[in-house]
Parts: structure tokens; sequence; C-alpha cells
């Protein structure tokens, strides 16, 4: 499986063909800007590894994968207003094909039924994660509402919640869908609460880094950090400084002033709201970890991902 962008590669290109061709040169321009990204790719061989699941089939799940959430990341993205209003309806219409041409490489499987289910109730979630950044509080304080009703405002509860939902889960159905294919030893219902519950802890740690990557001075060409989406750093730094100096840091960060953002940056870290995130982060590492623990196999993939010390000996 050391190869497996290139057999993704490959597999992707041949069910491109399938879409009719007015589609296919807007699809490829989507997949090419998009990349499927390290973290995804090892979770994808490593799992197939650890439960011995067949090349072809491990590549045909890794295949829908890849358009599912290919076509998820672009509506996030249209829903973040991170995509240029001329692009809008090709992003729209691609994203509606991608999702068709990933349940049609999922019925090239020889049990497709428990892997569509998954991935349209992840689906489902995601979007209600979505949803919850469309109608939920944000990050600012306005002079309307004032300091008296900051109840209101976004809570670490409230992004914790959304990062499992939009985050979490589709790494947790990452791992699931291709376990699924294990043929020798079928995986588990221990396994499967395994690996949920390590997605959604190992989902929560790779929101926040990238969190903590779009924030830091020198990420300030990041469409995070020009957007300052609801992070967590920003919901620890909200509640330590006044709400004044707090709503006018992060408007002229906005602006894509660099002094604005390095300032911010520099509020972030002598507030401790770096430290916290990285603190918040590492209790999640650790759970992700602990989840895994719980199965043979589990201990196998935590070893094969560096969540947990080769030497370690068994349980007993």
């Amino acid at each position: 499986m050391n190869d497996l962008t290139e057999q993704l590669d490959q597999i992707i290109e041949q069910l491109l063909t399938l879409a009719p061709a007015l589609l296919q040169e807007n699809l490829r321009d989507l997949i090419r800007r998009k990349s499927l990204g390290s973290l995804w790719l090892d979770l994808m061989s490593q799992t197939a590894q650890v439960w011995n699941v067949p090349p072809r089939s491990a590549r045909t799940v890794g295949a829908a994968l890849r358009f599912f959430f290919l076509a998820a990341n672009w509506l996030d993205d249209v829903i973040d207003r991170e995509v240029a209003e001329a692009e809008l309806p090709a992003v729209v219409n691609g994203s509606a094909a991608l999702l068709a041409l990933a349940q049609t490489a999922l019925l090239e499987l020889e049990q497709p039924l428990p892997v569509m289910r998954l991935l349209n109730e992840t689906w489902l979630l995601a979007a209600a994660g979505e949803q919850l950044d469309l109608a939920g509080p944000g990050l600012d304080f306005t002079a309307e509402s004032g300091p008296d009703q900051q109840g209101q405002a976004l809570s670490e509860a409230d992004y914790l919640e959304q990062a499992r939902l939009k985050t979490g889960l589709p790494l947790a159905a990452t791992c699931i869908a291709i376990a699924l294919q294990a043929q020798q030893v079928p995986l588990t219902p221990d396994e499967r609460t395994s690996l949920h519950e390590f997605g959604l802890n190992f989902g929560l740690v790779a929101q926040i880094h990238n969190d903590l990557a779009a924030l830091r001075s020198e990420a300030s060409a990041k469409s995070d950090l020009a957007a300052l989406k609801p992070s967590l750093p920003l919901i620890f730094l909200r509640d330590k400084i006044p709400a004044d100096e707090y709503s006018h840091s992060l408007e002229a960060a906005r602006q894509g002033d660099v002094v604005a953002r390095r300032h911010l940056a520099g509020l972030l870290d002598s507030s401790g709201a770096f430290g916290y995130a990285q603190v918040v982060a590492e209790l999640h590492s650790q759970q992700a970890a602990d989840a895994l623990g719980t199965t043979e196999r589990g201990r196998l993939l935590a070893r094969s991902l560096g969540l947990a010390d080769p030497d370690e000996d068994e349980p007993t």
C-alpha cells in the first residue's frame, strides 16, 4: 500500500471516464485543486494493512472516500464563502457529480451497502455540523450585543462538537469503511466502536492543529486567518481580554494588515490561548490512542500511526 496515492489516481481517472464528457473537465479541475492529504492516506493504508484488506477493495473504497470528502470540502468552502461568486455554479454542480461517482465506485464492492450506509450517515452528520456553523453564534463582540450578552457567543463545547461532526466523524468513517473490507477476520463490533471513538478524537486533534497553524503570524496568507473562523484559541482569548480589545483585534486582523495579524498572534501566545489549545489537542490525542488500545488490531493501528510505543507490552 506504499504507492496508494498513485493507485488511487489511476482508479479515480478510470471512474471519471464514467461521467458525461461535459462534466469531466470540471471534475478534474476540482480534484486537481484539492489534495487528499497525508493524514487520510496514512489512515487508509495503515488500516488496510492491519485488517489485511485486499488491495483492490482498499483502492475502491479509497477512491469512493476521495470523491466523497472532496465534495464535502468544496461545499464547505462554498458555505464559508471561500469560493469566488463566478465559480459557485461549477463547484456546486461538480460536488453533486462527485457524490454520484463515490456511490458508483462503491457499487464495485461485493457488499457495498454497509459502506454506503456508513458514508450516508457520515454525510448527514457532517451536514449537521455545517448547520451548527450556519445557525450558531459567532466570535464577535458587537456594539449591538455588548459584553452583557457574551453568553450567546460560541462556547468551547460548541466548537468541539462542530469539530467532531465535521472532521472527527469523517476520519472515523475512513477507518471503518476500509476495515469493513477485511475478509479473513471481519471487523468486530468492539473494533468498530474503537475506530469510531478513535476517529472522533483524532479528528478533533487534526482540527485544533489546523487552527493553530492558521492563526500563527507566519500563516498570514491562510484564508482561515483572513476569515478568522471560530477556533479554540480565539474562543479562549475572547474570555481573557476586554470585549472591546478583542473585537478591535479581530477586525484589524481581518483587514489583512500584517502588523495587526502579528499583534493578534502575540495576544494568543501571551494569553495562553495557543498553549491551552495544544493541551486540549494532547488530551484528545491520548483519548484517541486509548480508544485503539481496547482491541488487539486497534493497538497495532496505534503503533503504526505513532500513537503508541512500538515496544510497549501487550496488556494481560
